[in-house]
């Protein structure tokens, strides 16, 4: 297989165009990635067992209530989802970033009841 210098290969056959890199590397006989849910999983509890709940509790508590004035975020997105008026994706995506960590916090509460850390 010749391959122009610069190009890296992505695939087998297969090289991108336009690549202008002195140093390039060869990718050859890729396989497709199978990504492990379990790993993953896994990966992710301990990361969450690794933060303690004062800090998550605190970091929930600031997101929740961010900003003060003159109303918060979460008020405001859940009066909007009251009246059928949460439909722009950036104040989906507010509410889910203010809740995220209070998501985390139950998460973590909920397998510790379980039991299954």
């Amino acid at each position: 297989m010749t391959i122009r210098p610069g190009c890296q290969v992505l695939f087998p056959n297969r090289t991108t165009d336009g690549c202008k890199k002195a140093n390039y590397s060869y990718f050859t006989n890729l396989e497709p990635v199978q990504v492990n849910l379990k790993f993953s999983k896994i990966i992710m509890y301990n990361f969450l067992d690794k933060i303690s709940y004062t800090q998550l509790a605190v970091v929930a508590i600031i997101l929740g209530l961010a900003p003060l004035t003159p109303t918060p975020h979460l008020v405001e997105k859940f009066i909007m989802l009251g009246e059928g008026r949460l439909d722009r994706p950036v104040d989906i995506l507010d509410l889910f970033f203010h809740l995220f960590p209070a998501i985390l916090l139950l998460i973590k509460l909920g397998r510790e009841r379980l039991g299954q850390q």
